[in-house]
């Protein structure tokens, strides 16, 4: 029960951001729309044991995943920058294919994580399938640093809900 009063405050607040508006009538409005849309949507919301409830810690880590990612997301544009404007880019291209299992306990955070990959320039999440993940790599040799990224460390701290 507790997910449903998480998913109205995020609903009710992106429509708060989208309306613009503090008016009495567009907040019923929002408010009525907001449970319709969870009563009709209640099979497709993860319960608990897929999303547990956030708390300060958690929210800690999440913050800092966002701070970390937005860092290797300008890392990776840079590395791949340096490949496409150098000349004989042929040569340093050695795209490959990693396949891996980091062993992530909520469905959500797979996805997440498999988001994350994606986000970065020059890696792809092609496949997510029972926990193993297929990912095209640009550079085949950077592919040890996938499979230890802080990001995934993030990931499972957010799955203990500490930061220890």
């Amino acid at each position: 029960m507790r997910t449903y009063g998480f998913w109205f405050t995020v609903l009710f607040l992106f429509w708060l951001i989208i309306t613009e508006s503090l008016a009495l009538d567009s907040l019923v409005l929002g408010g009525i729309f907001c449970v319709l849309i969870i009563r009709f949507n209640k099979d497709l919301l993860p319960n608990e044991k897929e999303f547990p409830v956030f708390n300060r810690r958690r929210l800690k880590i999440l913050l800092k995943h966002i701070g970390q990612m937005i860092v290797e997301i300008i890392r990776a544009n840079i590395s791949v920058l340096k490949i496409v404007l150098s000349p004989g880019m042929e040569e340093k291209i050695h795209q490959g294919l990693v396949v891996f299992s980091p062993d992530l306990k909520y469905e959500w955070n797979e996805v997440l994580f498999a988001n994350s990959i994606n986000l970065t320039p020059g890696t792809l999440t092609l496949e997510l399938e029972k926990d193993v993940y297929t990912v095209h790599t640009i550079d085949i040799r950077s592919a040890e640093s996938l499979v230890s990224w802080k990001i995934l460390d993030n990931l499972r701290q957010l799955e203990e809900g500490s930061d220890d």
